[in-house]
């Protein structure tokens, strides 16, 4: 499975959640490859990794980090490209809603895909976690709209 990991904070700041999500690089199972997903001052495009430039601007109350506008139809054409089965979101700030945005096109484009190719497969989708259905207000035993893990896309 091929898997998209969106957050908004960029490989060149060291912090607890670039340091997990190095360690989640590094402890995939073999048959999952996971994709950094961000954006930043500074370009890099690696197997693992992926900061697009964009636009920034100063954080209230925290003067030495920066939240960028996310550039959404270069994240589009990469997660097209990298045939992305299953979107995670780490963060709430912009990047992490331009991750919402995208996770159900991409993912329904990824069905027809399939669909196409013959292979009439579950496709995985945009997960809410137990803890987030429940801050939602959402029933955690009936489906929550964006709970779509497992559910076909093409059917």
């Amino acid at each position: 499975m091929r898997v998209a990991i969106f957050t908004d904070n960029d490989f060149d700041k060291t912090n607890g959640v670039t340091t997990t999500l190095r360690a989640v690089l590094r402890h995939l199972p073999d048959d999952v490859h996971a994709r950094i997903y961000t954006a930043s001052e500074l370009c890099s495009d690696g197997p693992d990794y992926l900061a697009l430039a964009a636009f920034g601007v100063p954080i209230p109350w925290y003067g030495e980090m920066r939240m960028y506008a996310p550039p959404l139809r270069d994240f589009r054409r990469h997660l097209a490209a990298d045939d992305i089965g299953l979107v995670h979101i780490t963060t709430p700030g912009p990047v992490g809603l331009a991750a919402k945005h995208l996770a159900e096109d991409c993912l329904r484009t990824l069905a027809q895909r399939r669909q196409v190719a013959g292979r009439n497969e579950r496709v995985p989708a945009l997960r809410l976690c137990p803890a987030c259905r429940r801050r939602s207000g959402a029933d955690p035993a009936q489906e929550h709209p964006l709970n779509l893990a497992e559910k076909s896309l093409s059917g």
